[in-house]
């Protein structure tokens, strides 16, 4: 190692050399290509947005009665354990309330900048 090379210390105490990253260049002049087919800009389309997110309020919505419609079915049945059920329940709607929760704010957001 040069012993006239520049040192930094880090967070703990010892130092390192310094690390040259070489030139900086014009960045406008730069460019980039894409593979045929690929485009930069991003296009969403309404119709998928709104089908997404009405595809998650559906399957929330499913998910809620389905939960009321298995534990009404045990508790009919004198099984009064349904631990299962309500493990599965839990679990699973924190999930998909959030992903429709999202679903309908990015296709609302985008819908009102129109």
């Amino acid at each position: 190692m040069n012993d006239d090379a520049e040192q930094v210390s880090g967070h703990t105490g010892e130092t390192s050399p310094v690390v040259d990253g070489g030139a900086i260049q014009d960045l406008q002049s730069a460019s980039v290509r894409l593979p045929p087919g690929y485009s930069s800009e991003v296009h969403y389309d309404g119709k998928r947005r709104g089908w997404i997110a009405f595809t998650l309020f559906v399957l929330l919505g499913l998910l809620v009665c389905g939960h009321y419609a298995v534990t009404v079915v045990l508790v009919w049945n004198g099984k009064e354990d349904i631990k299962a059920v309500e493990t599965a329940f839990t679990t699973s709607l924190p999930v998909l309330s959030g992903l429709a929760g999202t679903a309908a704010a990015f296709y609302f957001r985008d819908r009102d900048r129109k």
